[in-house]
């Protein structure tokens, strides 16, 4: 199967994408488009043919604060500052291809691209919210930690990406 990755555009079939979580259906279907065309966050789409959407992420700047993360990387950090990052804040594989692997190609795509980014625009580490447990350890899977005092909040050092 030949899958390519675009940004999301108007061409794209997002009324037949259902991932079997609605906040994350209803996202794709009613609200991307417009916080594309607003600059607050990319949506990369994954396609199995030219307008049919596999899954997809999006991608924005965030910070943290350096007080967030574990005690052992905030004492490298400055503390009085915000701390530069990339937020995937949302991922999703249509249920018609869960448990192919397709959320490891999306999730490997989005790191690459907020690696490759972190080097004309500063990010300390990529920041996910996960949904839930399961979630979570999807994440925890590719080395994913946690941030104090928010167990569904990981994150992962961009120096980590060797990608």
């Amino acid at each position: 199967m030949q899958f390519t990755f675009e940004k999301l555009t108007k061409e794209h079939d997002r009324a037949g994408f259902e991932c079997g979580v609605p906040e994350l259906d209803f996202y794709l279907k009613n609200q991307a488009g417009q916080d594309m065309r607003r600059n607050l966050s990319s949506v990369i789409v994954l396609l199995e043919d030219d307008k049919t959407i596999v899954g997809y992420y999006t991608l924005s700047q965030n910070a943290i604060t350096a007080q967030e993360l574990p005690e052992n990387v905030a004492k490298k950090l400055p503390a009085q500052r915000p701390v530069s990052c990339t937020l995937l804040g949302r991922l999703a594989v249509d249920v018609h291809h869960q448990g192919q692997g397709i959320g490891r190609i999306l999730l490997f795509h989005a790191l690459r691209k907020a690696a490759v980014i972190s080097k004309e625009i500063a990010a300390f580490a990529v920041i996910v919210d996960a949904k839930d447990l399961q979630a979570k350890k999807f994440y925890e899977k590719y080395n994913f930690l946690e941030l104090q005092h928010e167990p569904l909040r990981l994150f992962i050092p961009i120096r980590m990406l060797k990608l």
